[in-house]
């Protein structure tokens, strides 16, 4: 709706415009120069709306590469920390079974030890 009535507003504004000239050579060169001018402006329009386009596919591919990458990290990160977990309760079972071998190393060493220090 508001381009017809913008159509109309243009129509009354050029109508207005050429009525003040007789000669109709006259009219007809201020129609063709509104006329160049408008269509200058459509084109510069059309190739500033085509980069607008082309830099927002761009943008989107760019977003998409992103996502991408983040649902990568993240994934990375989730199988870093599970395994960070696993190594965690293996260090756990590991000291468990190893501390009293750790013990009796530790009785057998103060055992052989203390003699030399009595003399």
């Amino acid at each position: 709706m508001s381009l017809e009535r913008e159509v109309k507003k243009a129509s009354r504004d050029l109508t207005h415009e050429i009525s003040g000239y007789e000669n109709p050579l006259t009219r007809i060169e201020v129609i063709h120069k509104k006329y160049t001018k408008l269509y200058g402006d459509m084109k510069r329009l059309e190739r500033d709306h085509q980069k607008a386009k082309k830099r927002g596919d761009q943008l989107q591919k760019e977003k998409d590469t992103a996502k991408s990458e983040l649902t990568k990290m993240n994934s990375l990160k989730e199988k870093l920390e599970k395994l960070s977990r696993e190594t965690n309760n293996e260090n756990r079972k590991l000291r468990v079974r190893l501390l009293p071998v750790v013990g009796s190393m530790n009785h057998c060493a103060n055992i052989m030890i203390r003699p030399m220090f009595n003399v």
